[in-house]
């Protein structure tokens, strides 16, 4: 927090923490620990993007259960208040790690949804890809130890606590989401109205192969019609 006096008044700042991000002049690691550490800010933008662009049913899901993880944090931040590490630049309550633990989340979301859409269909090439997301999220949680913004305890926790969440979001809680919100034939008026696509129930074994099939099928069915 900072103090500006202004007219003979004086007025007080406040930083948003979640972007502020220190690296030590000429540490080129760390530069690129720095920019790998706002990772959940573009994968948030991403997410959003793909729902209002995509109309993806299951990404909106998504995105409802990260804000449901990220009250979680701030709510075990409050609860637990223990504090960063000595010479942290922010010095509010470091456990858990928000960070970690919304990467974490997203990893274990982003690898069922590969799955489930069967993004790869060679075995290994989807081991690869779910691998990525893990090593992104372990990346950033070393970044906020390297760079002084959190204790090892507090990202190991965060990412428990990312994990466990996400696992329980995309299973039990899920599946009765959906069930629910299909009782109130919620999927209809997203369907209908905002063109939400569900896969859920569709036994398609690859969507995106689907997908595209279906735009070349609805491309010659309309250069046939001009023509």
């Amino acid at each position: 927090e900072s103090l500006t006096e202004v007219n003979g008044f004086v007025d007080s700042y406040e930083y948003i923490n979640f972007t502020s991000v220190r690296y030590l002049q000429g540490d080129l690691y760390g530069k690129l620990l720095a920019l790998l550490t706002v990772s959940p800010i573009y994968i948030g933008v991403m997410c959003v993007t793909l729902v209002v662009f995509n109309r993806d049913l299951n990404m909106l899901l998504v995105c409802i259960g990260q804000m449901m993880n990220l009250t979680l944090n701030r709510i075990l931040k409050n609860t637990i208040n223990e504090p960063r590490p000595e010479g942290a630049p922010i010095q509010s309550s470091g456990m858990p790690s928000q960070h970690a633990q919304c990467m974490f989340f997203f990893a274990v979301c982003f690898a069922r949804t590969s799955v489930s859409k069967r993004i790869c269909s060679d075995r290994w090439g989807q081991v690869l890809i779910d691998g990525m997301f893990f090593a992104l999220a372990a990346v950033v949680s070393h970044a906020r130890v390297y760079l002084g913004y959190h204790s090892l305890e507090q990202v190991v926790v965060g990412a428990l606590v990312g994990l466990g969440f996400a696992s329980l979001w995309q299973s039990r809680p899920f599946q009765k989401l959906i069930t629910w919100c299909k009782s109130l034939h919620l999927p209809s008026l997203l369907l209908g109205y905002f063109h939400f696509k569900d896969y859920s129930d569709s036994g398609i074994e690859n969507i995106l192969q689907f997908e595209n099939y279906c735009i070349k099928k609805e491309k010659q069915r309309t250069s046939i019609k001009c023509n």
